[in-house]
């Protein structure tokens, strides 16, 4: 069972609410490392900005298929890779498909701090008018353990 909210400017989505719930199987497991796939239905909900005034995308809600593949990978004691990749298409419109993919990777730097950076990849089949079909981010950090 999942729920999530999201907001992004730079693909002028105002707001993206969903539910669902779905199985998932475990394809691999090893002594360090893990591979799952899974298969739900969710309902998603997206408002879009206009720009100028201009609706560049009407708001939607679909019923859609959401499905992925994740992998976690402990490389040593100190350091973790990880990799989830989805995709998302509405039943009315199996065209208007979406992938998303985020691939991490951790690092301990020592008992309080750890390093993180993630790649996170976004193609969209069906973006609002003027919004590129892909769009990539990469971010990275420091963390502290209480």
């Amino acid at each position: 069972v999942f729920v999530q909210g999201e907001f992004n400017e730079f693909i002028l989505l105002k707001s993206r609410a969903l539910a669902g719930a779905g199985l998932r199987a475990r394809l691999l497991k090893q002594k360090n490392f893990l591979l799952h796939a899974g298969t739900g239905l969710m309902i998603e909900k997206e408002v879009f900005s206009e720009r100028d005034g201009t609706v560049l995308k009407e708001d939607t809600r679909h019923l859609k298929t959401t499905n992925y593949i994740s992998m976690d990978w402990d490389i040593s004691e100190s350091a973790n890779m990880g990799l989830v990749t989805y995709w998302q298409a509405p039943f009315s419109r199996l065209s208007g498909y979406r992938f998303l993919t985020d691939l991490s990777f951790n690092f301990t730097l020592s008992r309080l701090f750890t390093f993180f950076t993630t790649l996170h990849h976004r193609y969209d089949n069906s973006p609002p008018d003027t919004i590129r079909k892909y769009d990539l981010t990469l971010k990275s950090g420091i963390g502290i353990k209480f």
